[in-house]
């Protein structure tokens, strides 16, 4: 039985142009890999379900409804492209192997890379055969994956390459069959309701292992199918820098100085009263130093604006430095303390070249911003 029976009619009748060609836009603009995009959108289309039951988003209705909750999924789950849910009409894939990958990349950040002490396959379903038993969703181990992480610490960083080696591993066998940015995203589906059929609470367990860790360059993917639906002009006057920013807002819940923090994004990535992105902010052709210097210099002026909120920042609980509350420090020295947050709270070096994508580099300025912004009321003053 499928999660959802799917009517294999014209598929204008459900998907929408203006959002797959948002998407699209958004994925070419991050520089994704064909292979990336790929993969990313057979994943959105696996686990987006999951993404809507968790969401914390007013979805404008009692989520106990079950006919109007069902009837939100079917409408966002046909945003991008419309699958008709059964995996046999992709008849090229291979579900053996997505099995394998997304068990095995699960399996490391759960076992592997946080380390838990639950045993993965607790949360399988099993059946209980006359020899012994058998969990359907399990695969034996890849053990070049498990070398290849398990020195890897816990950090942005590290979920930053895992989850694109992830996509580029799932998007490499989608493209070896020449499937589409739409087809792949129907496989995800069609095999999203394969996977419950074999173990609904162990699909959902293995998909968000990986879901709820993806870093915000990919997750805001995630958020868009349920902000079209809801806030679709917001969404869509938004440039994806701000999402990336305000994804990682929406982690901290929005609250004391981090309101403050957006408001000031308000006023110094947007001209005013307007959802133009000011000209200053070329993200594309302004040198990498040249950007952090420039996110910096504009960013000291919080401390003109939100003076006598300056309280609300030293005793919160997202300042990681103490150590700058009521100095005075150079423009050069607190810069350094900031890089040095960044690398040591996210493991990120903002200092380096190589990015996966531009979206990971994107991400990292979102975050220097971020710190920057949330430290730079501490110090009594900043000279040159």
């Amino acid at each position: 039985m499928k999660f959802f029976k799917r009517l294999q009619k014209n598929k204008s009748q459900t998907s929408s142009n203006k959002f797959r060609k948002f998407i699209d836009n958004q994925m070419n603009y991050l520089e994704f890999s064909p292979t990336t995009q790929k993969g990313l959108l057979f994943f959105l289309g696996a686990s987006l379900v999951a993404e809507v039951n968790d969401t914390s988003l007013d979805l404008g209705f009692d989520r106990n409804d079950k006919i109007k909750f069902t009837n939100f999924l079917k409408e966002i789950t046909n945003y991008y492209s419309r699958s008709t849910g059964d995996l046999a009409d992709y008849e090229d894939l291979d579900p053996s192997f997505f099995t394998y990958t997304i068990y095995n990349y699960s399996y490391v950040i759960h076992s592997v890379i946080i380390n838990s002490d639950a045993d993965f396959d607790e949360n399988l379903r099993k059946i209980e055969l006359g020899n012994g038993e058998i969990i359907p969703i399990k695969t034996k181990l890849d053990e070049n994956l498990i070398e290849k992480y398990k020195s890897n610490k816990f950090s942005l960083n590290t979920f930053q390459n895992l989850s694109t080696d992830f996509f580029d591993k799932i998007g490499s066998h989608l493209e070896s069959i020449n499937c589409s940015n739409e087809q792949s995203y129907e496989a995800g589906f069609a095999y999203f309701n394969m996977s419950v059929t074999l173990d609904v609470k162990g699909t959902f367990f293995i998909f968000n292992v990986i879901r709820k860790l993806l870093p915000a360059s990919y997750m805001i993917f995630w958020q868009f199918p349920i902000l079209h639906k809801l806030y679709q002009k917001e969404l869509h006057a938004n440039h994806v820098f701000s999402s990336i920013l305000q994804f990682h807002y929406g982690a901290l819940a929005q609250k004391g100085p981090v309101q403050l923090v957006h408001k000031f994004h308000q006023m110094l990535f947007y001209e005013p009263n307007t959802a133009d992105l000011r000209s200053l902010w070329d993200f594309k052709n302004v040198d990498q130093g040249k950007m952090i210097m420039m996110l910096f210099y504009q960013t000291i002026d919080m401390r003109r604006i939100f003076l006598n909120n300056k309280k609300d920042f030293i005793h919160s609980e997202e300042t990681t430095n103490k150590n700058l509350i009521g100095v005075s420090v150079t423009k050069v020295d607190f810069l350094n303390e900031i890089i040095e947050i960044v690398y040591e709270k996210y493991n990120i070096n903002l200092t380096a070249e190589g990015w996966n994508n531009f979206g990971d580099y994107l991400q990292g300025l979102a975050i220097f911003y971020y710190e920057c912004a949330m430290h730079i009321l501490l110090p009594k003053e900043i000279v040159d």
